[in-house]
């Protein structure tokens, strides 16, 4: 077996064991959940199905609650934790054709009353004939101040990315700014941001830095307690040439594969846009990926 396969399903093998001992509702575990009625209930999980969710609260005892008493959003994160999910695809060819595709993501964020933290990774690699045709990671971290019930909040922004691919090799980027949350519910949120930063290329014509406006957009709506979607868009015009401007957006659909487990089927695409990508290069380039993951 090729080394770079047997290393992804090493990894896969171990990603199933730490999955094996997580679930959406943990025994052991205690959760704060939201009745169809509007009534909340904390306590500690004894056991989880399809059907059925027992709790162990401290002055009522157990309580066996209907999945059909709870409402779409059933789990609440303690303030503070980080929480996320992480997804692969991984396809190929071998005989007359010798090729390989991978996609690997990890995405993570952080809640309190006062900040929202998100983190954002994507690496994507790929080999035609044992050449390597795509190698590229992209990279960011955002911290934004909640100023409730006010919908303004700052934030300040850094992203990194790799491209064995293009006329540069590094480009950083840092930004600063403010977003305005449009839609704001326990489903769904949709928030608008705009700032201004500076961005560094190395290894291409363009190497130094460059200021730049950021224009950006991010929506993701939980559908039940298995589904969601989302898209973003970032949009990086240079203040100094009207002609250069990067584009990073995509689109997602999930789905949990059980009410109680957090393995689950991801879908999407993920788009990448230079206007000045250098000679012989695309200014966009895309990915379709339908991907194995797990919540955390």
């Amino acid at each position: 077996m090729p080394q770079p396969y047997s290393r992804i399903i090493l990894v896969l093998l171990l990603l199933h064991t730490v999955a094996l001992g997580q679930t959406n509702e943990t025994v052991g575990s205690v959760v704060v959940i939201e009745l169809t009625n509007g009534d909340s209930l904390s306590g500690t999980v004894i056991s989880s199905d399809d059907q059925t969710l027992v709790l162990q609260h401290a002055v009522l005892g157990t309580l066996e609650i209907p999945r059909s008493s709870l409402a779409p959003v059933t789990l609440s994160t303690p303030n503070g934790l980080w929480e996320g999910s992480f997804t692969t695809s991984v396809n190929g060819a071998r005989g007359n054709a010798d090729n390989g595709n991978r996609r690997f993501s990890l995405d993570l964020t952080r809640e309190n009353k006062k900040t929202l933290d998100t983190v954002t990774t994507l690496l994507r690699q790929a080999t035609s004939d044992g050449d390597k045709t795509e190698d590229r990671f992209h990279g960011e971290i955002r911290r934004e101040w909640l100023l409730a019930p006010s919908p303004w909040s700052p934030f300040v922004q850094g992203s990194v990315q790799f491209d064995e691919f293009t006329d540069w090799d590094r480009r950083l980027g840092v930004t600063g700014g403010v977003g305005y949350e449009i839609l704001a519910s326990e489903k769904e949120r949709l928030v608008a941001r705009g700032g201004l930063g500076v961005r560094q290329e190395e290894g291409g014509e363009k190497d130094g830095w460059a200021p730049e406006m950021l224009l950006g957009i991010d929506w993701d709506r939980t559908l039940d307690e298995r589904q969601r979607w989302g898209a973003h868009l970032d949009l990086f015009p240079n203040l100094e040439d009207s002609d250069d401007y990067r584009a990073v957006s995509g689109v997602f659909y999930e789905t949990l594969l059980g009410l109680s487990t957090t393995w689950s089927l991801k879908a999407g695409v993920d788009h990448f846009y230079d206007a000045e990508p250098g000679d012989a290069k695309h200014p966009w380039d895309y990915n379709y990926y339908l991907g194995l993951g797990f919540r955390f």
